[in-house]
């Protein structure tokens, strides 16, 4: 009986001497940034997995609204949706291949700093605009959510120029940062168009510019109903050919003239310039008409759509470059051209030597005029 008995042990001990592990950890953990794909794959943490094995190895979670759906790992919210995400955190995982089990981690962080929407590295805002809030002038975005903050402070009482920098943080302290360059600009200036509405399209002004505005406009009423030099033009109107003559409030439509003698303005100054002479662009100019337009009810070089202004223009490749510059209230092409001159950005357009072409429109509508040049090359 003894000798039978040893022989059994012996037996079942060198049975035990060929049982291995077929699952060998490699990683505990696996970190994955947040918004990423989480694909669960047992070669993540496995060292020299068996390939044979590999599609019965089966992955399980215990984790509350947790799940493993397509070796893709799900989070659900409270009330069973599910996330597009799953959220930063940490996230129990077992491997188990027939009577083995290996415990493992799916770690989610979040080290992505926020991102700047459609930045803007320059802002002109006229001296002493009013309720300037320039917090609207900014956007950031992130998958966590983030705020900013305007770390430095703009004078609106002074003309300059002032460094702001603006800083974006979000829920998990990422941060990012860039610098804005705000221009405090003047009333003629601002006349001109030559300032920057925030992201709402508003376009912050002063009382004086306020006040401009209303005297541009009474002159011009009066000046059309008093017979002397500067009187309503004619106008052409978009797909309707009556307009009431009698009433300069109630009449719209192009002034091609004013148009034309923009043109020629523009070459005049080019010429002083030693520059080459811009030609007139009928597409530019039609461009030129939508925008003028457009800038009645949204003066902008943001189309109320809330596109770049450079989408009116149709394009097949024949610009390489274009440029706008718009205005409003002045009532003839020589005062709005000295507008233009007075303002650099306007002027720069004005005598860019890569431009060879010119659209111009005048619009006139409610005792104002409002006027765009599209330049091309």
């Amino acid at each position: 009986m003894k000798k039978r008995f040893s022989i059994v042990v012996t037996l079942l001990l060198l049975t035990g001497c060929f049982h291995s592990e077929k699952l060998i950890v490699k990683n505990e953990q696996v970190v994955y940034e947040y918004g990423e794909d989480i694909l669960i794959d047992p070669e993540d943490y496995l060292d020299e997995v068996d390939e044979e094995i590999v599609d019965q190895i089966e992955i399980v979670t215990e984790d509350e609204n947790v799940s493993i759906e397509d070796q893709k790992l799900v989070l659900f919210d409270e009330e069973g949706n599910k996330k597009e995400y799953v959220d930063v955190g940490e996230y129990n995982l077992k491997l188990v291949y027939e009577n083995e089990e290996k415990e493992v981690k799916v770690v989610v962080e979040d080290t992505t700093p926020p991102e700047f929407v459609d930045f803007l590295d320059e802002i002109k805002i006229e001296q002493n605009a009013l309720n300037v809030d320039l917090n609207k002038f900014f956007k950031c975005e992130d998958l966590s959510g983030c705020t900013f903050t305007l770390q430095d402070e703009v004078n609106l009482s002074e003309l300059g120029e002032y460094e702001l920098e603006v800083l974006a943080k979000d829920d998990y302290d990422n941060e990012r940062s860039a610098v804005s360059k705000v221009i405090v600009v003047s009333l003629d200036e601002a006349l001109a168009g030559n300032v920057t509405p925030d992201l709402e399209g508003t376009v912050y002004q002063s009382e004086a510019l306020a006040a401009k505005k209303q005297e541009l406009a009474e002159a011009s009423k009066n000046n059309n109903s008093s017979g002397n030099t500067t009187q309503k033009p004619n106008t052409s109107q978009s797909g309707n050919s009556s307009q009431n003559q009698n009433n300069s409030n109630t009449s719209s439509g192009y002034v091609d003239s004013y148009a034309n003698e923009v043109l020629t303005l523009v070459n005049e100054q080019r010429s002083q310039a030693g520059l080459g002479a811009l030609s007139w662009d009928s597409n530019l100019a039609s461009a030129a008409n939508v925008r003028a337009k457009e800038i009645v009810s949204s003066f902008s070089h943001t189309r109320p759509d809330g596109s770049a202004c450079f989408t009116a223009v149709v394009n097949d490749g024949s610009y390489m470059t274009l440029g706008e510059n718009i205005a409003y209230g002045y009532t003839g092409a020589s005062s709005v051209m000295n507008g233009w001159m007075n303002s650099e950005g306007h002027r720069a357009n004005i005598l860019n030597g890569s431009f060879t072409k010119l659209g111009v429109s005048c619009y006139y509508e409610n005792g104002t005029y409002y006027w765009v040049q599209i330049f091309g090359g």
